[in-house]
This record gives structure tokens, sequence and C-alpha cells, in this order.
């Protein structure tokens, strides 16, 4: 699905996650989504904590807001629904490996996320599609939405890869620096 469709099935949600694994590209795409739908955007960061709490507080926000969130993947097919829209951003895995593994994501962080799926080993970025494909998309039903990286490439945030070598995990633009 494009970009400009899947706006079309987003409004009217009062949050919308964007999940996936870290490094997919997650931060970026929520930032662009926010701006088309014209709501807030908020960080993994500034929604820490209980989820219960945290996904209660995104429906009786006063205005609508989208959530970047990869650390909430595991359990997202529980979160969506009554409000809440779940947008699974799909980039290559090798792509996504290959991120974590230039910030040195993948020693530090990926144990973690791991044991949320209750393994030990493995590729956290396979690990999170194959739940999602079997479990997830279709645990949320019509609240369920995929996002190809690639399809990013035609928003006038997008800058290529080249540009991007020296940014910061959480840098999307120039001006971030």
């Amino acid at each position: 699905m494009g970009f400009a469709a899947l706006l079309e099935r987003l409004r009217g949600y009062r949050a919308v996650l964007v999940v996936g694994p870290q490094r997919a590209g997650t931060t970026i795409a929520a930032r662009m989504l926010a701006g088309a739908l014209g709501t807030d955007f908020l960080d993994e960061r500034d929604v820490d904590g209980d989820l219960g709490q945290r996904i209660d507080e995104l429906r009786h926000r006063k205005t609508a807001s989208v959530v970047q969130c990869p650390g909430w993947t595991w359990t997202c097919h529980e979160l969506g629904g009554r409000g809440i829209g779940v947008v699974l951003l799909r980039r290559a895995i090798e792509e996504v490996i290959e991120s974590q593994e230039r910030i040195r994501w993948t020693r530090r962080c990926q144990p973690q996320e791991l044991r949320r799926y209750g393994l030990l080993s493995g590729a956290i970025a396979e690990v999170k599609y194959r739940a999602w494909d079997e479990h997830q998309r279709r645990a949320l039903g019509p609240h369920a939405h995929e996002l190809p990286y690639t399809a990013l490439a035609a928003h006038p945030l997008w800058l290529d890869p080249g540009s991007r070598k020296g940014f910061h995990p959480k840098q999307t633009s120039l001006d971030e620096g």
C-alpha cells in the first residue's frame, strides 16, 4: 500500500502506533504520518512506562497522535482497536540489520527484544515480521496496516541514504545535526 492510500485508512484514529524492528525507519515514518494527518508526533521515549496506562492516555488525549514505538511491536496486537490503529513499517531485513550494526544496537538491545518473544537468539527483525505475518495482523483485523519503507521515498521529508550517513539514531533531518 502506498503512503497516500494508507493516510485515508488512518484518518479518524485517536492514535496510530508505528511499529516494526528498531532501525526499520519507524521514526521518520511516524513523523511523516503525523505531519500528513495533522496530529502530534510522539517518540517512544515520550510514552515510556506501563503500556496499558499509556494506551489509555493516548485514547483520551486532546489531540490525536502518531506514536513511534518499535519497542511495543511484541504486543501491538493487544493494543490496537478502539481508536488505536497499528502500522507496521516493513523494510528489507538486511537493511535493518545493517543499520542496527552501524549504531551498535544489536549487542546492546537485541537480547531484551528477543526475550519479549520468548527467544534467546535470532535476528529480531525476522522475529517481529514473522509474528506480524503469522498472528498479529490477523488479530488486529481492520486496525492492522502496513507501510513499505520504500513508499517513504516519495515524501518531502525523505533524504537519500547517502545524506544520512552521519546521522545519530533519532535524527531525521539535516537541521537536527
